[in-house]
């Protein structure tokens, strides 16, 4: 069940309304109680601060989540009997340097076709470091020439505190 059909808007195909009007609409139709609604316009307004690169402080963020969370979770629970559980390589990212098309391919543990392709081994494991780092940590598996694998690297996942991170432009300011 999605926020939509809750709601009853009936709009399948429609241009989807932006969270301040899904809101609006919730409270109109006593969904929410005043605190509730002010709450998430709240939640709204500091993830549209964090979204166009305004300095957020984690707890705040922390808290519009949980928020956001329950709302919908009370507007719209899901149906968990159909619900299948979490794969567990879902919740890192592994990514594979490999050997092939005249070069050194990294490419996703779920993919069939290289995300890039770098002229040394190193720069295919440095680009590989940065795309599981990115994606929340998980697993560098290197290859040697050969194929097999020569070497495990893991990487932790960026800590959302942490102030801006070169070369990474969703990171803060």
């Amino acid at each position: 069940m999605t926020l939509s059909s809750a709601l009853n808007l009936g709009q399948t195909d429609a241009v989807p309304l932006a969270a301040g009007q899904l809101v609006s609409l919730a409270r109109q139709r006593d969904l929410l109680s005043p605190e509730e609604a002010e709450k998430l316009r709240q939640a709204t307004a500091l993830a549209n601060r964090a979204v166009h690169g305004r300095e957020v402080d984690p707890d705040a963020a922390l808290d519009a989540v949980t928020t956001i969370a329950a709302c919908i979770e009370r507007l719209a629970p899901r149906d968990r009997a159909n619900t299948r559980p979490a794969r567990k390589e879902s919740a890192t990212k592994t990514v594979h340097v490999v050997r092939g098309n005249g070069g050194w391919e990294v490419r996703s543990s779920r993919s069939s076709r290289a995300s890039t392709v770098k002229a040394t081994q190193g720069e295919a494991v440095n680009r590989a470091r940065d795309i599981v780092y990115k994606a929340g940590g998980g697993e560098v598996v290197i290859h040697g020439a050969d194929g097999r694998v020569r070497a495990k690297d893991t990487v932790a996942a960026r800590d959302p505190r942490d102030r801006q991170v070169r070369g990474d432009p969703l990171s803060g300011p």
